[in-house]
This record gives C-alpha cells, structure tokens and sequence, in this order.
C-alpha cells in the first residue's frame, strides 16, 4: 500500500474569507438596513457596541450634517438614537 502524501494546502486554501463569503443578502426597506449571517445571534453587548459604532460613525459623517441643517440638533439627536443594531428573524 502505498503512503499518502502530506498535501500542503494551496494558496487559494489559505485566502481569508470575503465578506460575500461570510454574508448573506442585505437590504434596505421601510424598516432598515438588513443583513444575513450564519451562525448564533449576537449578544446584547456585540448589538449595543455596534450600535454605538454605527452612531458614532454617523454621527461624523456628510449625513449627520445634512440632518442638523434639516431638522435641527435636537430632533437630530433623538432620530441619531433610533438608529439601533437590532437581532430579528427572518419569517
């Protein structure tokens, strides 16, 4: 019998994953930004700190801007913490 090789992974073995590797779809409809994910649903702390990412990401963008100038600082604000990473299932 013959021994069998040790084959050593080829290089397109070894890439990282792209990120349509590791999503699913997303979209956007009158309810947010959607997006799917194998795996178990994420903690409440992994959705707060996305949260707090997304907000403050927004809050330093063109966008954040452009809310200001059209509903003013205050209204800005209360929409800035509606805009929430939330866990939800398909069907």
């Amino acid at each position: 019998m013959a021994k069998k090789k040790n084959k050593k992974p080829r290089k397109r073995d070894q890439r990282a994953p792209k990120s349509s590797d590791i999503a699913g779809p997303v979209w956007l409809d009158e309810e947010g930004l959607h997006a799917l994910f194998p795996g178990k649903p994420p903690s409440e702390e992994f959705l707060d700190l996305l949260t707090e990412n997304f907000q403050r990401e927004l809050r330093n963008s063109p966008m954040w801007d452009q809310m200001v100038e059209q509903f003013g600082e205050e209204e800005a604000e209360k929409l800035l913490k509606q805009c929430r990473a939330k866990f939800g299932t398909r069907g």
